[in-house]
């Protein structure tokens, strides 16, 4: 069969209607994406290029055309690997067969394309070994496979191996081994059957290096405190005997204790102000449970409390809606249409409009337990992750949390959709320049249904296609940060000093997510007088040693159950009316030719800042950044400060902690 012939015999498996054209409810059959959304996209730009006539559909002339050009330059071997895929898609509701798979495989591993694997190539796909053992590797993986006895190993023998290895897989077992298969070779033959999970490395930096970097501090505060005791000769009887049952210090059997009881969230930290009464952010922040350790009761109470910022004890009822929605989308659970089967019957059971009005914390807690019976504990732990993912960047994994992420930070008003100056927001930080026609066009993009807004599942499906093209999702990370906070591609903790406050810093939970000031930028704004307002968030006793010029107290209390472990002490009200006002006085004094002014608060490394960064953000409906390695940083760079009592400069700083003391370099008359 011709190349031409294959064609139309596709065409003819995916012209369901037999009317001789295809139209975009065939097309989809084509799709890779297994979302509807998904497919719809790809069978709407499918169209558009083999559409040639421009009516809408695909005769077989137009298909066979286009397909000839593309596949001009494939040899005969990938263009039956080619075909048999487009037959896989067309045919099998886009399903390829395992068969199928490995003859992709074996394809790939014959790279002089002769219809064997032979020794040679056998040579290099073993692995990374010595010459001697690859050799050897070699010969071994040619005895397994070559059943004929002639140096070579043909499909056949290569399927008849794989298909005995592989037959009592599971489907998402066969597809990681043929993944790994096709990436390392035979090599993947000589593995041991250990694989590190999936994001382990992310996981660990991200949830045991906090942890036991906290341990290491406490260990180093206890191992001085007993020094200081056995100096003074405390643990002994009137100072002369050694008491009964008495042990050396172990720092190990201390420390594994330490984190054991931090594993199982029983450890009890002190609050800001430090067991020791010293204050400061190394030892005394409040603890914040994990996702992952907390009940599913108080799973859903955090989830509340993401969306009452403000503290008010209640939220729309739209927003509960809303987080149904994202629970039970794409068919989670095996629910179909949630909305009528799930949502809207539980909530008329409770008496509750789905539109008007508000929930408490007890309604929302009723509501949400109801919808989610029939979830077990692992369905209803991701569907938690994915609703705070939303809030959460910790807890964002798939490019879908991500960008959800990024649509609940642009929704300032709060109103489950963006409109025209929210995606003016988004657009200005990718480009200031941005024309508002430009906006108007990406408002016509992503409303799919005419609203004249975007909402959030609008968003993520607009934006997931947008950024098909970056596959690193590192670099896919970078670029939604920066549209969160207008960042630019050098993180602001290059700038910090020295080497262990920078890491430190970068370390920190709210590095990532709250908006980063350099240090650099706010001593620009000091000295050339463009207007600024700087919040100091430490504690009075670190505030009454030193502060930076202008500051204003914004003061944190302790909020276990809220999503960051504080809240602004009397509320957000309060410290947004100062802040205002500040903001108003600092645009009056500025000069008219000064840019607009910026708002950034600051602690000893960060840690309290980035948090208020985000509350303050929250409350305000503005960018308020954290001063990125705290005032620690900024005093280093020779930034002043000055005495609150007499506004005298002077050279001393409260470090936050004796732990920290370490992180100041410049010269300190503070004892």
């Amino acid at each position: 069969m011709d190349r031409k012939e294959a064609l139309l015999e596709v065409f003819r498996l995916i012209d369901a209607s037999n009317d001789g054209y295809l139209d975009i409810e065939e097309l989809k059959a084509l799709a890779t994406d297994t979302t509807t959304q998904g497919k719809l996209a790809e069978a709407q730009e499918t169209i558009s290029w083999l559409d040639l006539n421009g009516d809408m559909q695909v005769s077989a002339e137009e298909f066979v055309e286009v397909w000839l050009f593309v596949t001009a330059g494939m040899d005969e071997q990938e263009y039956e690997q080619f075909m048999d895929d487009m037959k896989a898609h067309a045919g099998a509701g886009g399903t390829i067969s395992r068969e199928a798979m490995l003859k992709r495989v074996f394809n790939g591993l014959d790279r002089d394309h002769s219809g064997f694997i032979e020794m040679h190539e056998l040579k290099t796909l073993v692995g990374g070994v010595a010459p001697a053992e690859s050799v050897e590797r070699a010969q071994g993986t040619l005895r397994m496979f070559d059943t004929n006895q002639d140096s070579m190993v043909s499909m056949d023998e290569f399927l008849s191996v794989f298909g005995f290895l592989v037959q009592d897989m599971g489907d998402a077992e066969f597809r990681g081994f043929i993944s790994n298969l096709a990436e390392k070779g035979f090599e993947a033959l000589y593995e041991g059957d250990y694989r590190h999970p999936h994001g382990c490395r992310a996981w660990l930096e991200a949830e045991v290096l906090p942890t036991l970097k906290q341990g290491l501090l406490e260990l180093v505060k206890e191992v001085e405190k007993d020094v200081l005791d056995l100096a003074t000769g405390l643990p002994w009887d009137e100072g002369e005997h050694m008491p009964r049952g008495w042990r050396p210090f172990s720092p190990m059997r201390w420390l594994s204790e330490w984190v054991l009881n931090a594993a199982m969230g029983g450890r009890q930290r002190a609050t800001e102000q430090g067991q020791d009464g010293e204050g400061g952010e190394g030892q005394g922040l409040v603890p914040v449970k994990n996702l992952e350790a907390m009940s599913r009761e108080e799973k859903v109470v955090y989830l509340f409390n993401q969306i009452d910022v403000n503290g008010s004890g209640s939220i729309p009822r739209s927003h509960l809606v809303s987080m149904a929605e994202v629970i039970f989308a794409d068919g989670f659970g095996g629910v179909r249409d949630a909305r009528s089967t799930v949502i809207e019957p539980v909530l008329a059971g409770l008496g509750v409009s789905p539109v008007d009005g508000t929930v408490d914390l007890e309604q929302f807690q009723m509501a949400i337990a109801q919808m989610t019976s029939t979830l077990s504990d692992s369905d209803f732990d991701e569907a938690a992750r994915t609703v705070a993912a939303q809030r959460d960047w910790r807890y964002c994994r798939s490019r879908a949390d991500k960008f959800r992420y990024l649509f609940h930070s642009l929704d300032l008003d709060h109103s489950g959709s963006l409109n025209f100056q929210e995606l003016k927001l988004l657009a200005q930080r990718m480009d200031p320049d941005t024309s508002e026609e430009t906006v108007s066009a990406t408002l016509e993009y992503m409303d799919r249904d005419s609203t004249d807004s975007v909402s959030a599942e609008e968003f993520v499906d607009a934006m997931t296609v947008l950024l098909t093209h970056v596959d690193n999702e590192t670099e896919l990370d970078d670029m939604v940060q920066r549209m969160l906070h207008m960042r630019g591609g050098v993180d602001p903790a290059n700038e910090v000093e020295p080497a262990p406050l920078a890491a430190f810093v970068r370390a920190l939970r709210t590095h990532l997510v709250a908006a980063q000031l350099p240090t650099s930028t706010v001593m620009d704004k000091l000295t050339g007088r463009q207007p600024i307002v700087l919040l100091d968030v430490r504690p009075e006793e670190e505030r009454q040693v030193s502060v930076m010029p202008g500051a204003i107290p914004i003061t944190l209390q302790p909020a276990p159950a809220a999503t960051w472990g504080y809240a602004l002490a009397g509320g957000p009200g309060p410290a947004a009316t100062r802040i205002r006002e500040a903001l108003a006085t600092a645009s009056a004094a500025a000069q008219p030719s000064a840019q607009p002014p910026v708002v950034a608060a600051y602690c000893s490394t960060g840690e309290l800042g980035g948090v208020a960064a985000l509350l303050l953000s929250e409350a305000l409906r503005i960018t308020v950044y954290n001063i990125c390695g705290g005032i620690i940083n900024y005093y280093n760079q020779g930034g002043s400060v000055i005495r609150v009592a007499d506004g005298k400069q002077v050279q001393a700083l409260h470090p936050g902690s004796n732990q920290q003391r370490a992180f100041i370099t410049r010269p300190n008359n503070y004892r």
